[in-house]
């Protein structure tokens, strides 16, 4: 692999990573408004969400899950993918 290969992936990998990190954090706040009461949820996105609400405070505790590692890893894949279909498209 050339050196401008590489660049070009590492590019695509940065710009996926952000892209995941922005539909995370989307999907974060979504289910973070929604929590009124105590409870545990998981998001789409594998985030688990641990509330716990009392009269004097309000304790939240994130915690990422195997879900969250295998997503992440299937949308680079998907990306890298869609990416090389678009490349061999226009060379063509």
């Amino acid at each position: 692999m050339s050196s401008v290969t590489i660049k070009r992936l590492v590019k695509q990998l940065s710009i996926a990573s952000t892209c995941w990190a922005v539909i995370f954090l989307i999907d974060y706040l979504i289910e973070l408004f929604q929590i009124n009461h105590t409870s545990t949820i998981t998001t789409l996105s594998g985030l688990k969400i641990a509330t716990q609400i009392t009269p004097h405070e309000l304790n939240t505790e994130f915690t990422l899950t195997f879900q969250s590692l295998c997503l992440y890893l299937t949308f680079v894949v998907i990306w890298f993918v869609i990416y090389s279909v678009i490349k061999f498209m226009k060379k063509r």
